[in-house]
């Protein structure tokens, strides 16, 4: 008799134990981006054409929406919802090019004005084309309105570096971001003009 309620007791103990503890925590989507984004787009030139091809290309339109994912909406025309930079990251890792891409366009990736990808921030895409691959470069050969030495940090995506330079046009001190830069060192506030090339190319 004394054993059964010796367990009995033991019983109730776990099952108090068990209410006391707190609830398992549902796991939280990514948060929605509520920063003002921007985003711009341009057609492809092939690698062999050079810079000076890349300064032909027309200065793009901004367009810019009150959040990031209005803008991916806007740039990939319905076809790719992404909140949040976090949740793109993931649309790009799932794909089989980690690219993320439609029939319309190609997001080839994004400035922010801030260290740490925060803050404002740039979409770059391109009109055309499924990213850099081997022979493919996007030129953007000045910033639009109100995004001149302004960038603190970048993501590229689709294949490519970005290479940003102090002066329109691709001129002057440069640094190339390696598909991912929190911060851009000397070059912090200074770039002027982008441009996307494949993977291990440098301006």
């Amino acid at each position: 008799m004394a054993s059964i309620k010796a367990s009995l007791a033991a019983s109730a103990t776990l099952v108090t134990a068990l209410l006391a503890a707190p609830a398992a925590t549902a796991v939280e989507p990514a948060p929605v981006d509520v920063s003002p984004t921007c985003a711009v787009g341009v057609e492809p030139v092939d690698l062999s054409e050079g810079d000076a091809a890349l300064a032909q290309v027309p200065e793009p339109v901004i367009d810019c929406f009150p959040t990031f994912g209005a803008a991916i909406e806007f740039v990939t025309d319905g076809e790719v919802a992404a909140e949040s930079p976090a949740e793109l990251e993931r649309v790009a890792a799932a794909s089989a090019d980690g690219t993320v891409s439609t029939a319309a366009s190609v997001v080839l990736g994004y400035e922010y004005k801030n260290t740490g990808y925060s803050g404002g921030s740039l979409v770059l895409y391109g009109s055309s084309g499924s990213g850099c691959g081997r022979s493919t470069t996007y030129g953007f050969s000045s910033m639009p309105a109100g995004w001149n030495n302004v960038i603190s940090s970048a993501r590229s995506f689709a294949g490519c570096w970005s290479t940003h330079y102090n002066l329109t046009g691709y001129g002057g001190s440069r640094m190339t971001c390696q598909g991912a830069c929190s911060a851009l060192g000397s070059m912090n506030n200074r770039t002027s003009s982008i441009v996307f090339r494949p993977i291990g190319t440098y301006g």
